[in-house]
This record gives structure tokens, C-alpha cells and sequence, in this order.
């Protein structure tokens, strides 16, 4: 049913893409002027008025400062915010005037918390409430060690408004977005699992970025763009695990966390 799901949701997406682009392509279409001036304008920006479409492969690094954990290694040991996690995604541009650009993302995001490290034992006022309120602590921990890992799946549509200078672009972006998500306890090579969650929900994001314009050939138009963006906010879920790490154990994260790392830095190749 997840698969049917997600498959629900890319075609709805791509129908709702596809009359808006319908209806940008019958809008009345303003000749051009032939004022001089206004010739050397178009010839000096080619590419505004030539190129509608843009394809984009993104990747990008989250970053996590506060995530929501059942328990965490005593001693305090945590994994850097910035590290065990990375993220991937395809996008289509459409211009629809000059530096106003509707997209459609469809993106894949994961991060994770060292949660249980062999040989030590593990602590949290969860812990206290599963030891029925007598210890805090985890019997020593003899298996392998367990991380929570959040993935996030979806697509995102939006705006994204900028103001050329020159050969680049700086630009911000506001979009909408409807993601399946998975909360999963997992060895590091993701061959055991101690308890897993999923579920979907919708929410909005922001970008910032600036396009670098790479520019050739006889008409001197762009061969790629080259992008670097920041992202900030995700949706939030709250998983819910039965009989985690033990039987009878029950972790409700009623706080939630978010289905993506709430900042994430990345780079964005544009043809």
C-alpha cells in the first residue's frame, strides 16, 4: 500500500505541474517591441526569454542539532549533528516571468542517532519509565550497536523568485510538500532492526540560494548552472514503536522529530 501511496501522490503532483504549465504556455503571448533598445535588452538576456524548462540534480548534508531519542549510550557519547546522513533529488524549473521560476522536487532525505553502543549501557528518562521508575540505566548493551534512522521520500512544489546580476543569481524559495517518512532502529549496515515506524505528512520548507550562471559557445548562453542552497524546516512526525529493544517496552515520541535534518546545505547542477 506505501508503494501505491507514493505513487498516488508523484501522479497528482506531476497533474498539478502540468496544468499550470498548460495554463502559462496559453496565456497571450506580448510581441516584441522594436524598439532599439529594447532589442539590445532581449539579446543581452537570451536565455530569460528562450529557455523555460530547467532540469536540476541536487544533493545535500543535514544537519540536526536537537533530534528526539528513546535513550542514548551513558556517558553522553552523540553523533555530530552534521554527520550520518545525506540527501538526493531530481527537479523541473518552469519560468513563468523573468526571476519568478515554479518547481516541482521530488527529493530523498535520511539521518540518524547512535541510540544503544555494545558493551555500554544506555540511559533517558524513558529508560526510568520502562524500568518501571528503579533505574535508570539499560543492562549493558550485547548486541550490536543501534541507530535511529529517519528517511524521509516526497515531492515538494513551490516558488522560487531571484534577480539576476550579471552571471549569477540569488534567489529565495517557499514550497509545499507531501512526504512518506520511516523511523527505523538499525544496525550500522541496516541488516537487523529492533522497531520501525512510518506514516505521511505535509508541510512547508524555504530555500535561499544563488545561481552561477556557466556561460559558452558562439551566442554566449548558459551551458549549466551551478547552485548552492541552503533548505530549512521539515515536517514532523511522531513515530510510535512497539516492544523497542524489549518486550513490553513502548516508545511514543509525542514531540515528534523531522522527517528531514531542519537545515541542510547543498549544491545543485541545473542543464
Amino acid at each position: 500500500m506505501g508503494k501505491v501511496r507514493s505513487l498516488v501522490i508523484a501522479i497528482s503532483f506531476a497533474i498539478i505541474f502540468i496544468l499550470i504549465m498548460g495554463c502559462a504556455a496559453m496565456a497571450p503571448v506580448t510581441e516584441v517591441s522594436q524598439n532599439p533598445a529594447d532589442t539590445i535588452q532581449a539579446t543581452q538576456d537570451p536565455d530569460i526569454k528562450l529557455k523555460k524548462f530547467c532540469s536540476s540534480f541536487t544533493a545535500h548534508l543535514p544537519y540536526a542539532p536537537h533530534v528526539a531519542v528513546p535513550m542514548q549510550p551513558s556517558g553522553g557519547y552523540d553523533l555530530d549533528p552534521s554527520e550520518g546522513g545525506y540527501g538526493f533529488g531530481v527537479a523541473i524549473d518552469y519560468t513563468l516571468m523573468p526571476g519568478l521560476r515554479l518547481v516541482l522536487d521530488g527529493t530523498y532525505s535520511t539521518y540518524k542517532r547512535l541510540v544503544a553502543e555494545n558493551g555500554v549501557q544506555s540511559t533517558s528518562e524513558w529508560v526510568f519509565e520502562m524500568m518501571d521508575y528503579l533505574d535508570h540505566f539499560t543492562p549493558a548493551w550485547a548486541q550490536d550497536d543501534v541507530f535511529m534512522n529517519m528517511t524521509s521520500t516526497g515531492f515538494k512544489l513551490g516558488l522560487k523568485y531571484g534577480k539576476d546580476i550579471r552571471n549569477f543569481q540569488p534567489w529565495f524559495g517557499l514550497y509545499y510538500g507531501y512526504y512518506s517518512w520511516q523511523c527505523n532502529f538499525l544496525n550500522k549496515d541496516k541488516s537487523s532492526t529492533w522497531g520501525s515506524d512510518e506514516g505521511y505528512v505535509g508541510g512547508l520548507t524555504y530555500a535561499v540560494g544563488i545561481d552561477f550562471h556557466i556561460k559558452g559557445g558562439t551566442n554566449n548562453q548558459d551551458l549549466f548552472i551551478l547552485t548552492v542552497f541552503g533548505e530549512g524546516a521539515s515536517p514532523v512526525a511522531n513515530p510510535e514503536i512497539n516492544d523497542l529493544f524489549y518486550t513490553g517496552w513502548t516508545w511514543n515520541n509525542a514531540g515528534g522529530n523531522h522527517i528531514m535534518a531542519p537545515y541542510r546545505l547543498g549544491i545543485a547542477l541545473s542543464f
